[in-house]
C-alpha cells in the first residue's frame, strides 16, 4: 500500500460572535455516531456528553486528542447539525493537518467495525488512490453513510480518491445558495451545501469554519439527522433525501 499525503481542506478560521442556536435542541438519548476522521477532536463544552471513545492512526494510541484544530471545528458543526448523534473522533492527521492515505483506510475501518453509522472525511489528495477509494465505498457497502468534502481548488476536476460512486461529495454555497468561487464543483459533486459555519476552536472561541470541510461536516450532520429518524435508511437512501433537501427532519 503507497503512503500519500492527504491535507485538510478547510480555508481561514475567524472569530464570529453568536453560539449555534441549533445546539438549545435535546440531545436526550442519541443513537446515531457520526466518526469524524481527521486530526482528532479536543472536548470541549459543547461537545461535552456527545464523544464516544476512538483512535488515534498518528500516535497509535487511544487518545485522539486534536492538536491542530480542524477535527474538533467539523466535530462541533456535526454535533449542531445533529443533536441526536454522537461522534466518534478518529485522528488520521497530525498537529500540521496532513496525514498519510494508509492511516485514513484504517480510520475508515476502524469507525465501521466500531459502530459509526456516518463518516464524515474532509480532506484531500492530490494523487490517485485507489485505497483510499476502496475503502470509502467498502464503507458504504457496509451500510455506513460517508461524506467527503469537494475540496477548496476552485476546480471542476475531481480530486482522485474523492469521485467515488457511492461517497455523498460536497461542494460550498454562501447564504443566498450561490456557488463559493473556491470551492470544486461538476457533476460529481453530489450536495452543495453550506461552506461558512459557527463552531469551536481548540481554545473554547467561537469561531466561523469556511471551507468545503465544514460543509462536508454539516452534510454528515444532517445524514446523522435522517438516520435518528430513521435508522433502516441505506446510504443511498440518505444520498438521494439529501440531494433533494439539507433541511433538518421533522420526527
Amino acid at each position: 500500500m503507497r503512503s500519500l499525503p492527504l491535507t485538510f481542506v478547510a480555508a481561514l478560521c475567524v472569530l464570529a460572535l453568536a453560539a449555534p442556536a441549533a445546539l438549545a435542541r435535546s440531545i436526550a438519548q442519541p443513537h446515531v455516531v457520526v466518526a469524524v476522521v481527521d486530526s482528532g477532536v479536543t472536548p470541549s463544552k459543547q461537545l461535552a456528553g456527545r464523544l464516544v471513545p476512538g483512535w488515534d492512526f498518528v500516535d497509535n494510541d487511544a487518545t485522539p486528542t486534536d492538536g491542530f484544530g480542524h477535527g474538533t471545528e467539523l466535530a462541533g458543526i456535526v454535533a449542531t447539525q445533529c443533536p441526536k448523534c454522537l461522534i466518534m473522533p478518529v485522528r488520521v492527521l497530525g498537529n500540521g493537518g496532513l496525514g498519510q492515505v494508509p492511516a485514513v483506510v484504517k480510520g475508515i475501518q476502524y469507525a465501521v467495525a466500531h459502530g459509526a453509522q456516518v463518516v464524515n472525511l474532509s480532506m484531500t489528495t492530490p494523487y490517485d488512490s485507489p485505497d483510499l477509494s476502496a475503502a470509502i465505498e467498502w464503507a458504504v457497502g457496509q451500510g455506513v453513510s460517508v461524506t467527503v468534502a469537494a475540496g477548496n481548488a476552485g476546480a471542476s476536476t475531481a480530486f482522485p480518491g474523492v469521485e467515488t460512486p457511492n461517497a455523498i461529495v460536497v461542494g460550498s454555497v454562501d447564504a443566498s445558495g450561490k456557488l463559493f468561487s473556491w470551492s470544486n464543483h461538476g457533476p460529481w459533486v453530489d450536495v452543495f451545501a453550506p461552506g461558512t459555519l459557527k463552531s469551536r476552536s481548540l481554545e473554547g472561541k467561537v469561531v466561523s469554519a469556511t471551507g468545503t470541510s465544514a460543509s462536508a461536516a454539516f452534510v454528515a450532520g444532517r445524514a446523522g439527522d435522517l438516520l435518528a429518524c430513521n435508522a433502516s435508511l441505506t446510504p443511498a437512501s440518505v444520498s438521494q433525501q439529501l440531494q433533494v433537501s439539507l433541511t433538518a427532519p421533522s420526527c
